[in-house]
């Protein structure tokens, strides 16, 4: 339980768990959604229109504003780094302005904008400058939060386990697979995409983590794959005969392709497996062909067989005579 991370008692667990983080696990497994690279700030007088990016700074002046008719409020503030000053707005978000106060340090992040030909940043992520994270230039992670949490106050807690658990995280993948797939160990790629050195490090992180959950995804549909084929089914056998007289009474010559997907329908109805195939291709590539033939040999051998059309040209009627006509 996170309970057992120092200065996380009832109260702050049930903040905790209002973003899904029950365990230590859970901890680990929740990921930044973005970052800020300390090492790459710039200057305000630098900034260009169009830029997404991270500026600190300190408050100078704090504003609040009506507009429309009062209907609305602004808040106003100019942020200066000693090269030059941003105007910075929050619209309708009037707690803003009870939490900063000139003077203070902050860093904003967001999309630089204009508006009367002066460089502005508008409902950007603000927090309050880490002077540790700062002086060490790293790429800080920044984690979505809830009501009574901060990103300080987040950092330090995901810090303690990340640097203490994630080494001791078991690794999965044998080292041969991980060697061909390029993949980094499980406990370096959590501890890079929590508290990275790189972005290079991100990106190996990242790799690694979303082949995992490709990888379990495959595993489960290989074990459900498995166990479906071991049930025991119904063999549906049909003679050469038939099949050649079937496709006699077609207007056309299949395509090799349509010829392949028949021989594999033909030899797992006869298997005595389930069956679960999928026909892929093009419109009118001829897949509705290659089903209707396989109904035929599950009819042709007296059992019962469905067609769910999920198009109104698939599912328009067909009169009852034209069918017997087909049966024939």
């Amino acid at each position: 339980s996170v309970t057992v991370l120092p200065g996380v008692g009832p109260s702050n667990a049930r903040i905790l768990e209002r973003l899904g983080l029950r365990t230590l696990r859970d901890m680990l497994y929740y990921f930044p959604r973005r970052y800020d690279d300390y090492s790459l700030m710039k200057p305000i007088n630098r900034l260009s229109y169009g830029e997404e990016l991270t500026v600190i700074g300190t408050v100078e002046r704090v504003n609040v504003r009506k507009v429309r008719s009062g209907r609305s409020k602004i808040v106003e503030i100019i942020l200066t780094d000693g090269s030059g000053a941003l105007k910075v707005n929050w619209f309708n978000q009037t707690w803003v302005a009870k939490r900063m106060r000139v003077g203070m340090q902050i860093s904003v992040s967001g999309k630089v904008e204009q508006y009367l030909g002066r460089l502005t940043m508008n409902n950007p992520e603000w927090e309050y400058l880490d002077q540790k994270q700062l002086n060490t230039q790293r790429i800080v992670p920044v984690y979505p939060l809830t009501t009574n949490m901060t990103q300080r106050r987040l950092r330090r807690l995901m810090d303690q386990v990340v640097s203490y658990w994630a080494p001791r995280v078991l690794e999965p993948l044998p080292g041969e697979l991980r060697e061909s797939a390029q993949l980094v160990d499980l406990p370096t790629a959590l501890k890079q995409v929590h508290f990275p050195d790189s972005w290079d490090e991100v990106d190996q992180a990242r790799h690694r983590l979303a082949f995992d959950e490709i990888f379990l995804l495959q595993l489960g549909v290989l074990g459900q794959s498995r166990s479906w084929k071991s049930r025991a089914g119904r063999q549906f056998f049909v003679s050469d005969e038939w099949v050649t007289e079937q496709l006699g009474r077609l207007p056309y010559t299949l395509t090799g392709a349509q010829h392949r997907s028949l021989v594999d329908i033909r030899q797992d109805l006869a298997s005595g497996s389930p069956m679960n195939r999928l026909i892929q291709g093009d419109v009118g590539s001829g897949k509705t062909v290659v089903a209707g033939l396989a109904v035929g040999m599950i009819v042709h051998t007296g059992a019962q067989a469905a067609i769910m059309a999920p198009t109104s040209i698939l599912a328009e009627p067909v009169s009852s005579t034209h069918l017997r006509a087909h049966e024939t």
